[in-house]
């Protein structure tokens, strides 16, 4: 299985820093699911210490919106990343709703992002291939074509942690699920 790593500046390694302005952003979305990470934040915490650990690595988002099904969407547009929290409180954007969240999925698009393989946004589908010859083309009737690229495969189907959307011919962006199964390749 694809290994996966974002780039991190020094300033980035201390936690309790949000992250710089020009730094370089890694994702790692293989190996044991306690260390998958977008930069140097953890994506398996405990519940109530998501989101918290989320500012701590990024600083404060620029906004919080509630989505569906006690969800809320945490943005920082400076840095082309939106990370979605789940809680089962009725204000999921609260900060009692955020103190009982755990996170429930990534969305990274800015141009600083990077895999450990060297994939980074705005990439051709070309490198894409080269880095991830495993990776292939999911198309669901009910989802966006996403390129898979860490999957682990289970009795009923495949688990995804992480995908490329592409767009004319580029990689746009990188989605990391919070670990959903697909259907069978």
């Amino acid at each position: 299985m694809a290994r996966l790593v974002l780039t991190v500046a020094a300033a980035l390694a201390l936690a309790a820093q949000p992250v710089a302005a020009g730094t370089g952003l890694e994702i790692v979305a293989s190996g044991p699911r306690q260390q998958h990470r977008i930069g140097a934040y953890f994506v398996a915490r405990e519940p109530g210490l998501s989101y918290p650990a989320a500012v701590r690595t990024f600083g404060p988002p620029s906004a919080r919106v509630a989505g569906g099904s006690g969800s809320c969407v945490a943005r920082w547009p400076r840095l082309g990343l939106e990370m979605t929290f789940s809680s089962t409180t009725p204000a999921p954007c609260s900060p009692s709703g955020l103190s009982r969240s755990v996170w429930f999925g990534a969305i990274a698009s800015g141009d600083r992002w990077r895999t450990d393989r060297g994939l980074a946004i705005g990439d051709s589908l070309a490198t894409l291939r080269r880095l991830y010859p495993q990776a292939y083309l999911r198309t669901e009737p009910s989802r966006l074509p996403a390129w898979i690229l860490v999957w682990i495969r289970g009795e009923v189907g495949r688990t995804v942690y992480l995908q490329a959307a592409v767009r004319s011919g580029r990689v746009a962006a990188f989605e990391l699920p919070p670990g959903y199964l697909s259907a069978a390749h």
